[in-house]
């Protein structure tokens, strides 16, 4: 008889008893019944000794599964901060920079400013290290007053260049990158004499990763 498991073991039984039964209802012989019933009582001991064959096999234990990790999830982010490379084409000097445009910001301003933090590569190899901001406004013909805030701290006050009308770039480059490394948020406000300041918040989550790629491009 081919192996059967326990719940077939059991309907096989109950099968086999109810087809004995059956018979001992159709005017069979007197003795038929106990002849049934005989043979009902072997095949319940077949099937005790079939259970107790499956209940004494061991149940296979599942290998378990390995469960994948999300690479993305194990790499550092750099959050939303972008490379940002130009090389212009009459003098071959190159910039290589990470950007990042202000959550938010107030003043007359048609979009939200984007921080700048890299280096210009002049050539013959000249490497002079830029952390800029690109105001996308009009800023005046003299360099501004720059207010430069670390999350809750105090804000630092200093006099920054102005590139064009539009740009202005710290001469405190060292310590622009340091803050940008310990900080959580970054709030700068630009003065202008003739007309209303502009102020921009940045939320710098990932720039020590994303800042990594400018240190390796800069060295070359």
């Amino acid at each position: 008889m081919p192996f059967m498991p326990p719940c077939r073991v059991y309907r096989w039984v109950e099968v086999t008893v109810t087809a004995a039964c059956i018979q001992c209802h159709k005017g069979v012989p007197m003795y038929q019944p106990f002849q049934n019933a005989g043979a009902v009582a072997l095949l319940g001991v077949i099937a005790l000794l079939m259970l107790a064959v499956a209940c004494s096999a061991p149940t296979p234990t599942p290998s378990p599964t390995a469960t994948p990790t999300s690479a993305s999830a194990q790499e550092p982010s750099t959050g939303n901060w972008k490379n940002v490379e130009y090389t212009d084409p009459i003098s071959d000097n190159r910039l290589i920079s990470i950007g990042l445009y202000a959550s938010e910001s107030t003043g007359v301003l048609d979009k939200n400013p984007m921080l700048l933090v890299g280096c210009l590569i002049q050539s013959p190899g000249e490497i002079s290290s830029r952390a800029n901001i690109n105001w996308d406004a009009y800023l005046g013909s003299d360099d501004p007053i720059v207010a430069w805030r670390v999350d809750d701290e105090e804000a630092s006050t200093s006099t920054w260049d102005l590139l064009g009308d539009d740009v202005t770039s710290s001469p405190e480059i060292e310590q622009i990158v340091s803050d940008l490394l310990r900080a959580n948020k970054i709030t700068i406000r630009v003065y202008r004499d003739f007309a209303e300041s502009l102020t921009a918040v940045w939320y710098v989550e990932g720039f020590a990763e994303a800042y990594k790629q400018v240190e390796e491009g800069c060295k070359k």
